[in-house]
């Protein structure tokens, strides 16, 4: 996993997730400390805060998949190595010290799960269960067991899996759809 910061992909795709991270970060600071007013602000106050934080549970937990050392299903609790840092405060100016040290893995995948686990509270709250084109309940729930996988939680992976299952808010194709259907699956065959 040594690498240079010579290939631009590389580095260039560490500074786009923290700077998603960072905007995250940012929403949630507003939302935690009431800087914004007005009906329309606090009417999805739940939802903006949930959405922030499915974001940097998901953007934290693919950094550390691919920057930090593999979790190791059989040491489960005690992966010391390391992992990436978890930003939870926005960068609010350029004087400010960048610099934190890198968790790990372990301590990535408790935040990561402690983010999903809120996320999911409040989608709930803002009554946002499901969505074609944004973050919503069943969207973290299946991150959450994404995550319990990787952790080798099956039993708990297998739980939050099939909530999202169970929830009857989604459909499989079924096995005898025409190819035409599964290249425009919203023309004609009843799927939302």
């Amino acid at each position: 996993r040594a690498t240079t910061i010579q290939i631009g992909s590389l580095r260039d795709t560490w500074r786009q997730a923290y700077k998603v991270i960072n905007r995250a970060n940012n929403i949630i600071r507003v939302v935690d400390e009431n800087l914004l007013s007005g009906t329309e602000f606090d009417n999805n106050k739940d939802r903006l805060k949930a959405e922030a934080l499915f974001i940097r549970a998901l953007c934290h937990f693919e950094l550390c998949r691919f920057w930090g050392q593999p979790y190791d299903v059989d040491n489960a609790g005690n992966n010391n190595q390391v992992g990436v840092p978890y930003r939870t405060e926005p960068t609010l100016s350029f004087t400010q010290d960048l610099a934190i040290a890198r968790a790990s893995v372990e301590d990535v995948y408790d935040n990561v799960l402690e983010d999903i686990v809120e996320s999911e509270s409040l989608f709930q709250s803002a009554g946002a269960r499901r969505s074609t084109h944004r973050a919503s309940e069943m969207a973290a729930t299946a991150l959450k067991a994404r995550v319990l996988f990787s952790k080798g939680d099956y039993a708990n992976a297998s739980i939050a899996a099939g909530d999202v299952i169970s929830s009857n808010l989604y459909s499989l194709y079924p096995d005898n759809a025409s190819d035409e259907a599964l290249l425009d699956p919203f023309q004609s065959s009843g799927y939302s």
